[in-house]
């Protein structure tokens, strides 16, 4: 059997988050709580996360995030963007619309 935890969420957005970070901080609590669960489950997380993870740099290279974010992101990353590459970095995550 297969066991799949789905999570489907909505971050506060970048101005919200930049103005009042414990509620960024609230979310990705709840986030983290939600991911707990078994080793022989499989999670998913989908969702808004009003985040531009960008382009990923020599920075995301040397510091070892590249197994956290894939070579095809776009753009400048924000502030949500750090949080969230942060969490992924932090719970062995990958962001699969930088993979393509």
């Amino acid at each position: 059997p297969c066991y799949i935890r789905i999570i489907n969420c909505y971050s506060p957005t970048n101005p919200k988050s930049v103005q009042n970070p414990q509620l960024a901080d609230q979310f990705y609590n709840e986030l983290l709580e939600a991911i707990s669960v078994p080793a022989r489950f499989e999670v998913w997380m989908l969702g808004d996360y009003n985040a531009k993870l960008g382009k990923r740099t020599l920075v995301d290279e040397d510091t070892g995030l590249q197994p956290n974010i894939g070579r095809h992101g776009v753009g400048r990353r924000n502030e949500n963007g750090e949080r969230l590459l942060h969490f992924l970095a932090a719970n062995g995550l990958f962001a699969t619309n930088t993979a393509f």
